[in-house]
């Protein structure tokens, strides 16, 4: 009979959670679980920081041309182009850890044997 405050059915080995101890009421998320949550939110917060890479150094900066304004057009296009650049390639890389995630314990070999 499981106890009490233990999910019951599937739920444990669906969601990933493991007990420290026997006795232990503290759950913990296997690392597997936890490191995709974080690529989620990851994902979740990337356009937020993106919109704040490329409007706030405009802001500050003011228009080119200006008597106050810093800089030059072509600095800002170089900076405009590589915050672009980071941005996709971070965009890649999480992508790629949250596809690797979805075949949990390398499934993708057995459907190879399959096959054969």
């Amino acid at each position: 009979m499981p106890e009490p405050d233990e999910p019951k059915g599937q739920g444990r080995r669906r969601i990933g959670l493991t007990a420290t101890s026997p006795n232990s009421r503290t759950l913990f998320l296997e690392r597997r679980v936890y490191q995709r949550r974080r690529l989620i939110d990851a994902a979740k917060l990337l356009p937020i920081v993106g919109l704040f890479l490329f409007v706030v150094p405009a802001l500050i900066l003011g228009t080119p041309g200006e008597e106050n304004a810093t800089g030059t057009t072509a600095l800002r296009l170089i900076y405009f182009f590589f915050v672009w650049a980071c941005l996709i390639a971070t965009c890649a890389t999480i992508a790629r850890g949250l596809a690797g995630a979805d075949d949990p314990g390398g499934d993708k070999g057995k459907a190879d044997e399959d096959q054969a």
